[in-house]
């Protein structure tokens, strides 16, 4: 994709960007602050990945790799996902 091509979903990346972190941290904050509800945890990890993807396509690489590191510590772990303090403290 050319950067002319890009440059038209510039500000539709951002507004769907604001909207998944908004409800990534609104998310986060009721798991950590909770039991871990597997659904929660795999719609983070969902938002996550989605954004890591979104923001490869647009070049903004500096996200996608936080993006990647996140989903690092949200991992399945014998197929359950879990979040803790520990992983993101």
């Amino acid at each position: 994709m050319s950067a002319s091509d890009i440059s038209g979903y510039t500000e539709l990346f951002f507004q769907t960007a604001d909207e998944h972190i908004a409800k990534i941290e609104e998310e986060l904050k009721e798991v950590l602050s909770s039991s871990n509800s597997q659904e929660e945890i795999e719609d983070i990890y969902r938002r996550v990945h989605s954004l890591k993807g979104s923001s490869s396509v647009m070049g903004y690489h500096v996200i996608s790799d936080m993006c990647t590191t996140i989903g690092d510590l949200i991992h399945p772990s014998e197929g359950v996902l879990t979040i803790s303090s520990a992983n993101i403290g």
